[in-house]
């Protein structure tokens, strides 16, 4: 596997409040985190069996005297086939249990010798991923898709409370669009490239599955191992919008973090 150091153009996104849910494959039954939840999601749809029995599920739980961490490859970000452009408009939207911001336009991305196609991103409170059995505050999910195979691929982003931590202007527009009109058209620009990527340094990358039903596996997931900071006025707000959405960590099932990869 090629890997490169981390570098990624100015990437410039404006946002637009809308209305939808992660679950890049959820086309069944509703769920959630209380009577409909990860416990029971196996037993609301057949679609939904993997939940219970997949043996590669996410998240897991990360053994940090063990796993070790390796650098994120090279990730360029293309508008329409066009490289060396800024990230376009995206539209979040939310619905039901998460919150999703999905890209207006075609965007693809090449990183790890893969082409991708920019999914959404979306956060849970708390962590889903865990460090020796404790989780963080937030967790962004980065989701890409192949554009050949169209799996998955995730860019997993830590948060933890940090008191001394100022606003995140990132998260100031996140927070914005959460308490705008739901009708409302208007753009919110945001340098997610300094607020969120230039701070990844090292990652760990395991293979599982998406984190909601229909829980597909054959995901490869790239998950920060060290937290980045927000502040706690920041997160609280973030908390009274998100609410609870945080699937239990799953058995590893012998996994390898990084896994063993055939050459």
């Amino acid at each position: 596997m090629l890997m490169r150091s981390f570098l990624i153009p100015t990437i410039v996104l404006s946002l637009i409040l809308v209305s939808s849910n992660f679950a890049a494959e959820q086309d069944g039954a509703d769920f959630d985190y209380n009577e409909r939840g990860p416990e029971h999601w196996s037993q609301l749809d057949a679609k939904y069996k993997l939940c219970k029995d997949g043996e590669r599920q996410s998240p897991i739980n990360f053994i940090t005297s063990i796993d070790l961490a390796i650098k994120l490859p090279n990730v360029n970000f293309i508008k329409q086939n066009t490289p060396n452009v800024k990230f376009p408009t995206i539209s979040m939207k939310k619905e039901g249990h998460a919150t999703k911001f999905l890209p207006q336009q075609l965007i693809g991305s090449s990183f790890d010798s893969v082409r991708y196609i920019f999914n959404q991103v979306h956060f849970h409170t708390p962590s889903e991923h865990r460090f020796d059995g404790i989780h963080t505050d937030l967790e962004a999910h980065f989701v890409f898709e192949d554009s050949v195979t169209k799996k998955y691929s995730v860019i997993g982003v830590l948060y933890e409370v940090d008191c001394a931590v100022g606003s995140s202007s990132f998260f100031d527009s996140i927070i914005k669009l959460y308490n705008q009109d739901p009708n409302a058209k208007d753009n919110v620009p945001v340098d997610i490239n300094s607020e969120v990527f230039s701070h990844i340094k090292e990652v760990y990358k395991y293979f599982g599955s998406l984190t909601t039903p229909n829980c597909t596996e054959d995901v490869t997931w790239w998950v920060v191992n060290k937290p980045l900071l927000i502040s706690t006025s920041q997160l609280v707000k973030l908390r009274k919008h998100i609410g609870f959405n945080s699937r239990p960590t799953q058995p590893r099932n012998g996994r390898k973090v990084p896994p063993v990869e055939n050459k």
